[in-house]
């Protein structure tokens, strides 16, 4: 696993270079249960849908930017709750722009 972030470009190609760095403007943890504090979904099904729901908001969000991977998404099962397992699927994004360019 490489501690680089992969970068998804929703606009045209542009470079980045020292004089034209990227700007963070939005970081997210993806896929959690905003109704819970543990953030665990009850069904396997709840908390993979749940990402993609996420995860799609979030990425119309970043249209016109940049959008990195910062941890690639990960479907964890926890035994421990009453009622037996229960699960989510996160995964950790940002956005980021270019700054204007140095002249």
């Amino acid at each position: 696993m490489t501690d680089h972030p992969v970068a998804f470009n929703f606009t045209a190609a542009l470079e980045r270079t020292a004089d034209h760095p990227l700007s963070y403007i939005d970081g997210r943890l993806v896929g959690g249960n905003p109704n819970q504090l543990d953030g665990y979904w009850d069904t396997k099904e709840e908390a993979v849908v749940n990402f993609a729901v996420q995860l799609s908001e979030m990425a119309h969000t970043a249209q016109g930017h940049y959008l990195f991977v910062r941890k690639a998404p990960e479907l964890v099962q926890a035994n421990q709750f009453e009622g037996g397992t229960k699960w989510r699927m996160i995964g950790r994004f940002s956005i980021a722009k270019l700054k204007e360019k140095n002249t």
